[in-house]
C-alpha cells in the first residue's frame, strides 16, 4: 500500500502547513531590545536611521509603549484608551492599545533592520497587498515591535474568580513600519487575542468585558484618529480571523500621504495563511533564508533531475514494469504536488491495480 500511504502522508503535510490565523513563525524577526518587566511605561526615544513618513510628516524617532502603542512625538503610558476624543499632541500607531502587564507574563521587543531577510519579506508582503502598483516595492528599512504572549493587568485581590476561569489569557501581535524613505507602510500581524481589558479598565479576572482596545492611526496636525480592525468595539475579537489583504490576522496600510491608503488587492473572504516556514526562499537571487538569520547564506542551485525515473526491474518478466512510486522532489510542497500529478497521469492504468497488489504482498 505504498502508493496509498504516500497520498495519505502528502495530505498530512499540506494540512500541517495551514493555520487558522497567522503564526508567530511567520512574523518578522522577534529579537531586539526589550522593554523592562514593568507596567504602563514606554521606551526611551529610539532614533531611526531611516526617517519614516507619517501623514506627510517626517518622523525620526519612535517610542514603544507597554500598552500597545507606537508613538512619534512623546511616549504613551495611559492604560485605557480614549475612544471618544482625538489626541492633538501626538502622532501614533496603535496595533492594540490596552492594559498590558508583562510583569505577569510575556515580552515586548523592538528593532530596526535593513538586512536582506527582513527587506525581502516586507517587499513580498507589500507586493501582494498592492498588486496594481506599476513598480515593485523596494523598502530600505523596517522597524518592528513584537508583543509576545503578553498578559493583562489583573488586580484580583478584590475580585473573586469562578473555578476554572482563565486568568492567564495571553495576546501575541506585531507591528512593522516599512519605508523606502518616501513611501511608508504599516503591517499588523495578530496571532492570538485572548483578552481585551485589564481589571483597571473595567475588565474581569479573565481579561474580558471592560473598555475595548483602540486600534488605528492618530495624526495630531489633522486632528483625526482613523480607527481600523474593529477598534473600540466587540469586533476586536475578530482581528486574528479578519484582514484587509485576504490573509487572516494580516492588516496593511500605506501611511505617508495625507490620507490613509488601503490595499488594492481585491477583497474576498480571508483565508488561512499557508506558511513558508521554517525556510524562506528568494527565488530571484537563489538564496536560502532562515527567519532567525540576519545574514543570507548562498546555497548551490538544485541539480537537474529526471522527474519520472526509469522502471524498476520486475520479478515477473511478462508483467507490467513497476514504476518507482515516489519520484525525487526538490523539497518544496509545490514540486511534490506537480510530480505526483505527473506520475499519476503517466502511470499505465492497466498496471495500477497490479502495482498496489504487488506493493502490499
Amino acid at each position: 500500500m505504498a502508493l496509498i500511504s504516500f497520498f495519505h502522508l502528502l495530505g498530512l503535510l499540506i494540512v500541517a502547513q495551514v493555520v487558522s490565523s497567522i503564526s508567530r513563525e511567520y512574523f518578522f524577526n522577534m529579537s531586539g531590545a526589550s522593554l523592562p518587566l514593568a507596567d504602563d511605561g514606554y521606551s526611551s526615544a529610539f532614533s531611526l536611521t531611516q526617517p519614516f513618513q507619517f501623514y506627510n510628516n517626517v518622523q525620526t524617532k519612535i517610542y514603544v509603549s507597554h500598552n500597545g502603542v507606537i508613538s512619534f512625538i512623546s511616549g504613551v503610558s495611559a492604560f485605557t484608551a480614549d475612544c471618544v476624543s482625538v489626541n492633538r499632541d501626538n502622532d501614533f500607531i496603535a496595533p492594540f492599545w490596552a492594559d498590558v502587564d508583562i510583569r505577569r507574563h510575556g515580552s515586548i521587543t523592538y528593532r530596526e533592520s535593513n538586512n536582506t531577510v527582513d527587506i525581502n519579506k516586507a517587499n513580498r508582503q507589500l507586493k501582494k497587498a498592492f498588486p496594481d502598483y506599476t513598480t515593485d516595492p523596494r523598502m530600505t528599512s523596517i522597524f518592528t515591535a513584537t508583543y509576545k504572549d503578553v498578559s493583562f493587568y489583573n488586580s484580583t485581590v478584590s475580585m473573586v474568580c469562578p473555578p476554572g476561569a482563565n486568568i492567564d489569557a495571553l495576546n501575541t501581535f506585531q507591528v512593522t513600519l516599512a519605508t523606502d524613505g518616501t513611501k511608508s507602510y504599516v503591517i499588523f500581524y495578530y496571532e492570538k487575542i485572548e483578552w481585551t481589558a485589564g481589571t483597571a479598565s473595567g475588565g474581569d479576572c479573565t481579561g474580558k468585558n471592560g473598555a475595548y482596545p483602540k486600534v488605528g492611526f492618530n495624526a495630531h496636525e489633522k486632528a483625526t484618529f482613523i480607527p481600523v480592525g474593529g477598534s473600540c468595539s466587540d469586533q476586536i475579537w475578530d482581528l486574528t480571523t479578519t484582514s484587509n489583504v485576504n490573509e487572516k490576522g494580516v492588516w496593511i496600510w500605506r501611511v505617508d500621504e495625507s490620507e490613509l491608503v488601503t490595499p488594492t488587492v481585491p477583497q474576498s473572504t480571508p483565508t488561512e495563511v499557508v506558511e513558508d516556514v521554517p525556510l524562506e526562499f528568494d527565488l530571484t537571487e537563489d538564496v536560502l533564508f532562515s527567519p532567525e538569520q540576519d545574514v543570507a547564506e548562498e546555497v548551490p542551485a538544485y541539480p537537474p533531475y529526471n522527474p519520472i525515473p526509469p522502471p524498476l526491474e520486475s520479478e515477473y518478466p511478462n508483467e507490467c514494469p513497476i514504476q518507482n512510486p515516489l519520484p525525487p522532489c526538490r523539497g518544496m510542497i509545490v514540486d511534490i504536488i506537480d510530480e505526483v500529478l505527473k506520475f499519476v497521469r503517466e502511470f499505465p492504468t492497466t498496471c495500477l491495480g497490479r502495482q498496489i497488489i504487488s506493493n502490499s504482498s
